[in-house]
């Protein structure tokens, strides 16, 4: 390997990594030095052999990755006020389309009320009234009161009682203190 180590660096890892030693092993074989200079010593050859490693596998990842192309930005043809308004347009158009689709008449037929029609002319007719400016007028009904509420008469009898009454009152059960 490539990677330069003193005689020292170079017994060390020998006898650590090689010979699967302890460092207690390794103080007794250099008498001359201490526990703590063995293990900086150690640690800067791991250190050493890190970097040559780690730069072996970059320059491997960086050959086997595409390469990255430079992009040039260029400012944009159309100012921002220009593709706002032109936004604004179609949005206009579309709204627009979609109200005159629900404005339809043929649509709005849907919604009539049938018999109807003969009866406001015929009022509006004999009555001989204007219709004023802000164009609501009101039409007197033809239909009796007994007529109109009929129905809600008759929807009461149905269910068997009546609104308000049940078995047990709206008056509490509890019996009331005399003083």
């Amino acid at each position: 390997m490539p990677v330069t180590l003193t005689y020292v660096q170079a017994s060390i890892l020998f006898c650590m990594g090689l010979q699967n030693q302890d460092v207690s092993y390794v103080e007794e074989q250099m008498k001359k030095l201490e526990r703590q200079q063995i293990l900086s010593q150690f640690k800067k050859v791991m250190i050493k052999l890190y970097k040559y490693l780690y730069g072996i596998a970059t320059k491997e990842i960086d050959s086997a990755l595409p390469r990255l192309k430079e992009r040039v930005l260029e400012p944009h043809s159309i100012s921002v006020d220009e593709d706002l308004n032109d936004a604004i347009k179609k949005l206009e158009e579309e709204m627009k389309a979609e109200a005159d689709g629900v404005l339809n008449p043929e649509f709005l037929q849907q919604y009539a009320i049938e018999g109807r029609e003969v009866d406001l002319e015929n009022a509006l007719g004999n009555g001989g009234e204007k219709v004023l400016s802000g164009g609501v007028i009101s039409v007197k009904s033809s239909r009796s009161g007994v007529e109109k509420h009929g129905k809600r008469n008759e929807s009461n009898k149905e269910s068997g009682k009546k609104r308000g009454k049940d078995n047990h009152g709206s008056k509490s059960t509890s019996k009331k203190r005399k003083s």
